[in-house]
């Protein structure tokens, strides 16, 4: 299983991968880098770093199997050719070799981890390379660009995590602009999220603690059992009138002629009744015979628009609206919830990256150990910038500086974190004060404990495994 990428933003890719990847029990993803046909010059700088993001962000984010379309010795694009010896192939090449001498030498360890998952309905055609062809189809005398819904466009919302991302767009730049971001990475300020096919993951089994639906659905009361499991055991579910829905046709979506369930979730006295009211002016559907939760917001004229819910131990934040997430009348709520859900999600996590919007972490559980992995995706901005990001071990923040081209791997072991300032080096274990390393040459390590660090210059010339 696996996909093409660089097409478009490759994070966003690989949350539906990871997402996939659990619920199936695949045990390996694989991603194509077809980097040589998304962008030019292939000669400029900035293309050799775009190329070298591709490798390590796929493998951060998760990827185990990367194959790239550009090969080691021949890149080809517009009938631009480039053979071994150009300095195309040799910027590519190089790129390449520090890749692999970096899986050659160091381990992956634990499961890609966060607390929090989008929910893809059944049935929801979104594709995050192009969004035209969602429906499959066109309504006679329309233009593909023309036919978005609410549905499809709500995907949109993944730029609260993503910022620098470009839902549903496919990203050509021949020539390249190198001064500005343009899709292909983007920066994780809140950290990342899976996305879950709702057709078989089992919610109350996985490790997530809250779930937001956010495209088209197609309700099926089994998928709802589960979810239902989830919330009960403690979990937080987030979602719209229009998740309950067995419309399916493209015009009823897009005019909102749609039939809304009485559901475990619906909260309604009987069967959903919907008027017409407004937000803000925006008008929207709303059901008017919701039961009593902790109102949230109100439409202009009073009603409940956005509940929260107790069910068992987790809870329901239900927005009363026949629509979905992008559509105007409940969008900066929709995106306020994802974010202030997720804020919390990470103030109770036993550690945690603060950080801008120039820096990418992810996150690996192994048990009693974690890594975590930082980034600079901004490959337009001057490589010898330093980007700065923060890691919380327990109550204690911890700064962190690197630049442009080194992925940072920390491993956090109780209240102790440990990381090397170069990928030459790498934390093999943490045990009480010592801390094991290996590495090539003179690499620097930072220890962090209670609030305080300490950097200690490594020399593995005669020995590459030591104690710090």
């Amino acid at each position: 299983m696996g996909a093409e990428t660089v097409y478009n933003t490759m994070e966003l890719v690989q949350l539906f991968l990871r997402g996939v990847a659990d619920t199936y029990g695949f045990k390996k993803q694989g991603v194509h880098h077809a980097i040589q046909w998304a962008s030019a010059p292939h000669d400029a700088p900035e293309h050799s770093r775009r190329f070298r993001l591709a490798l390590y962000i796929s493998y951060m984010q998760g990827a185990t199997d990367i194959n790239t379309e550009e090969g080691l010795w021949h890149m080809e694009e517009d009938f631009a050719f480039f053979n071994r010896q150009s300095k195309g192939c040799i910027d590519h090449l190089i790129q390449q070799q520090d890749f692999h001498r970096y899986l050659a030498s160091h381990t992956r360890r634990g499961h890609f981890h966060t607390p929090m998952a989008f929910v893809h309905g059944r049935y929801d055609g979104f594709i995050d390379f192009r969004r035209d062809y969602t429906w499959g189809w066109f309504p006679s005398g329309s233009k593909p660009q023309g036919i978005n819904t609410d549905a499809e466009n709500s995907w949109d919302l993944m730029k609260v995590f993503y910022p620098q991302s470009k839902p549903g767009a496919s990203i050509y730049r021949h020539p390249c602009p190198t001064d500005k971001p343009q899709g292909y990475f983007t920066s994780t300020p809140l950290g990342n999220v899976d996305a879950l096919p709702i057709e078989k993951a089992p919610f109350a089994e996985m490790p997530y603690e809250a779930l937001a639906f956010m495209g088209y659905n197609y309700y099926e009361k089994e998928d709802f059992e589960r979810l239902e499991a989830f919330v009960r055991r403690g979990g937080k579910l987030i979602l719209t009138m229009a998740h309950m829905t067995d419309t399916t046709a493209y015009e009823d979506i897009r005019d909102r002629h749609m039939n809304y369930l009485e559901t475990v979730f619906s909260f309604t006295d009987g069967a959903p009744e919907m008027v017409e009211d407004s937000v803000g002016g925006e008008p929207v559907p709303v059901c008017a015979n919701v039961k009593v939760g902790e109102v949230l917001a109100r439409t202009d004229s009073g009603r409940a628009l956005v509940s929260r819910y107790r069910m068992g131990e987790g809870t329901v934040v239900l927005f009363h609206a026949g629509v979905y997430p992008s559509h105007p009348s409940i969008r900066a709520l929709y995106e306020e919830e994802l974010r202030s859900t997720m804020i919390a999600l990470a103030d109770k996590e036993s550690s945690w990256v603060r950080c801008g919007e120039d820096v990418q972490f992810t996150l690996y559980d192994d048990g009693d150990v974690r890594e975590i992995y930082l980034i600079a995706p901004d490959w337009y901005r001057a490589p010898e910038l330093l980007r700065h990001a923060e890691v919380r071990v327990g109550t204690h923040f911890y700064p962190i500086s690197f630049p442009f081209g080194t992925m940072i791997k920390c491993m956090v072991k109780g209240d102790t974190m440990a990381y090397p300032h170069t990928e030459s080096g790498e934390v093999l274990d943490i045990s009480g004060d010592k801390v094991r390393v290996q590495g090539e040459g003179k690499v620097d390590f930072t220890v962090c404990t209670d609030g305080k660090q300490r950097t200690v210059t490594v020399d593995f010339t005669e020995q590459n495994t030591q104690y710090i």
